[in-house]
């Protein structure tokens, strides 16, 4: 076992060479409790090395540069109810375009996102199908369509640690669990879309959702193209980890990620706006 110092010194190195770091990923690599690593991780942030965010740290020059930038790794993202509000026509007409990727007798998995909460209200038609889900507003609304006969199947609702911010269970006991599950397909989603690859604001969110496209046979990325033109901290996959970006024409999409994503074999799904 690594001792107090050589233990910071890998996850500075850590940081800095893959552009941030997770406190449940590093407790399980180096075999250590998460509150070992969460004291390494402010005794890193403290001495002006690291900077902490949502489930783990990330290095000060990958935020430098801008106040914006900081300023958005600070805050995270809006609140719940705020971001539910925003795009939301854009959100619904995507979640109606990938309700239709799905068949009868899938495996699907959904992570947290509004997109995919959108998705799960699309869903009908379709029988024996598995959702797996860590988003408590999701295994909610995919009740009350079960409910009703909107569609035929079960749904496994993946405990953990409740983030109250953003009504998920994510945490070591999350992570684990969606590590030995495999489905047909995986619809997630991200903060935003870069030439680099899909990001997120929340590490421990991104670190789940990379686990849901790893352990499906086909996954897709349900992002408004507003997230286009946006930048966040974390990089939780590159863009050829995913078979297809699920999203809308209300905002153009920039000529260096659409080269970025022909390069990367990504197929771009355009969802209709009308209803």
């Amino acid at each position: 076992m690594l001792l107090a110092d050589e233990r910071q010194r890998y996850i500075f190195e850590r940081a800095t060479s893959t552009g941030g770091v997770r406190i449940v990923e590093l407790a399980e690599l180096l075999n250590v409790s998460v509150e070992t690593i969460r004291r390494d991780i402010n005794i890193l942030a403290e001495a002006g090395k690291l900077r902490k965010v949502h489930g783990g740290a990330v290095p000060f020059d990958s935020v430098a540069g801008s106040s914006a930038a900081v300023k958005r790794i600070i805050d995270h993202e809006p609140v719940y109810s705020v971001r539910a509000e925003i795009s939301k026509p854009e959100k619904d007409a995507i979640g109606r375009r990938a309700a239709k990727l799905i068949s009868s007798g899938d495996v699907i998995m959904l992570d947290a996102g509004l997109t995919t909460q959108a998705l799960a209200r699309a869903i009908r038609g379709v029988e024996r199908v598995t959702i797996f889900t860590n988003a408590i507003p999701i295994a909610s609304v995919l009740l009350d369509k079960l409910e009703a006969g909107d569609f035929d199947g079960r749904i496994v609702f993946v405990g953990g640690t409740l983030d109250v911010d953003n009504r998920y269970a994510g945490g070591a006991v999350a992570f684990q669990t969606l590590s030995s599950i495999y489905a047909d397909k995986a619809f997630v989603s991200t903060t935003s879309v870069s030439a680099d690859g899909f990001h997120m604001y929340n590490i421990d969110e991104g670190a789940i959702t990379a686990k849901l496209i790893s352990n499906s046979g086909a996954s897709y990325v349900l992002a408004e193209s507003a997230k286009f033109a946006r930048s966040s901290s974390y990089k939780f996959a590159e863009l050829s980890a995913v078979n297809a970006i699920v999203t809308e024409p209300s905002n153009p999409i920039a000529r260096e990620i659409l080269d970025a994503l022909s390069d990367a074999g990504t197929e771009i799904i355009m969802a209709d706006p009308q209803p």
